[in-house]
C-alpha cells in the first residue's frame, strides 16, 4: 500500500505508484469537505511509499482515553468508481473499521464520510449507452494476467466475508450511479449515503445487475427507503447533480488521479488501494490519541504488506 500526503504549494512535488501501478502526480482541485464540489484548492497528492503497519502505539488504556480526551471528528473522503472490485472491498473495510472504533473500543471519535466520484470508464472509451462485459473491461483496463490475479484476489476476500462475488454481467458508465450517492447525502446525509453505496456496489458485485440502467438504480433507492422508483426515475430524467459529479470525477483525472480507490484522512493523508479495516483501525486509534484538531504524527515505515486488492 502507499500513503499520500496531502502538501502545500510551497513542498516539493513527488509522484508515485498507484493501487493501479501506474506513476501518478498533480494537484488535486476540489474541496473534500464541502457538500457540493466547490472551488479549487491548493493540494496535491504526494505519494510516500509503503507505510503504516506498526504504529507502536504507547498510550492510555482506550477506556482512559476516552475520559481525558474531547471527541474528535475524523474527515473521510474516499475516491471511488462502481465498476471497480478494490472500491468495493475498500468501501467494506473501511465501514467496518469506522464501526469497530466506535462501537468496540469506543474511541472518542466521530466520522465524517464524503464520497468523491471517479470515473473508470470515460466517454471516449466507451459511448454513453453502451455496455461491455464486466471480465472484458477488466481484460481490456488491465491486461488479462492482472485481471485474473484481480480477480482472485477479490473473489477470496469476498468468501472470507460471506460475500458471494460474481463477475457476471455487464458494466456501462456510473455517472448516475454518482448522482445518486450526491442525492442520498442532500437527503439523508452521510448515512443514507453510506447505504446507497453499499447497496449499489453490492447489485453490482454480488447480484450482477447493469447499475449505468436507472431501472436498475431506481430500484436500488427503493429497496435503501431512499426514495420511491418512481421519485428516483423522476430525478434520474433531470440533470440535477449531474454537473456537480462531472466537475470532480473530471479533476480528479485531469489533476493526475489515475487509479482509484483513495481514502483522503483530514485531508492531509490518503490511503490508496483496497486496504484492509486493521489498517484504517491503526489509523484511527492515531488520530484518537493526537487530540482533537492535530494532524497525525508521521506515520512510520516500513511496514508488513496489508494491502488486501490493488
Amino acid at each position: 500500500m502507499s500513503i499520500v500526503a496531502l502538501k502545500s504549494p510551497g513542498q516539493t512535488k513527488a509522484s508515485g505508484t498507484g493501487d493501479r501501478g501506474k506513476e501518478s502526480s498533480g494537484h488535486y482541485s476540489t474541496d473534500l469537505w464541502s457538500a457540493q464540489p466547490s472551488a479549487p484548492s491548493s493540494y496535491f497528492f504526494q505519494s510516500t511509499g509503503p507505510v503504516l503497519q506498526s504504529l507502536h502505539l504507547s498510550f492510555l488504556p482506550l477506556r482512559v482515553l476516552n475520559i481525558v480526551m474531547s471527541t474528535r471528528v475524523v474527515k473521510l473522503a474516499v475516491i471511488s468508481d462502481f465498476t471497480c472490485p478494490s472500491c468495493f472491498v475498500v468501501q467494506h473495510e473501511l465501514t467496518a473499521a469506522m464501526d469497530y472504533c466506535k462501537d468496540t473500543l469506543e474511541l472518542p471519535l466521530d466520522f465524517e464520510f464524503q464520497h468523491m466520484p471517479f470515473r473508470l470508464i470515460g466517454s471516449k472509451c466507451l459511448e454513453p449507452g453502451t455496455k461491455i462485459e464486466r471480465i472484458k473491461l477488466y481484460n481490456c483496463h488491465l491486461g488479462e494476467e492482472r485481471s485474473a490475479s484481480l480477480r482472485q484476489c477479490v473473489t477470496k476476500w469476498g468468501e472470507e466475508k460471506s460475500i458471494p462475488i460474481t463477475w457476471d454481467g455487464v458494466v456501462g458508465h456510473t455517472t448516475n450511479a454518482h448522482r445518486l450517492c450526491y442525492k442520498a447525502a442532500q437527503i439523508g446525509g452521510q448515512e443514507s449515503q453510506l447505504d446507497i453505496i453499499t447497496a449499489i456496489f453490492y447489485a453490482s458485485m454480488v447480484d450482477a445487475k447493469d447499475i449505468s440502467d436507472i431501472n436498475v438504480l431506481a430500484e436500488v433507492a427503493e429497496s435503501v427507503e431512499l426514495m420511491t422508483k418512481d421519485e428516483a426515475l423522476a430525478f434520474f430524467n433531470t440533470d440535477e447533480l449531474e454537473a456537480e459529479v462531472n466537475k470532480v470525477a473530471d479533476a480528479a483525472r485531469a489533476k493526475g488521479i489515475t487509479g482509484v480507490p483513495v481514502t483522503v484522512i483530514d485531508g492531509k493523508w490518503a490511503v490508496s488501494g483496497g486496504q484492509s479495516s486493521d489498517v484504517f483501525v491503526q489509523i484511527f486509534k492515531k488520530l484518537a490519541a493526537s487530540g482533537v484538531g492535530s494532524s497525525p504524527s508521521h506515520l512510520p515505515g516500513p511496514a508488513v504488506p496489508t494491502q488486501i486488492c490493488a
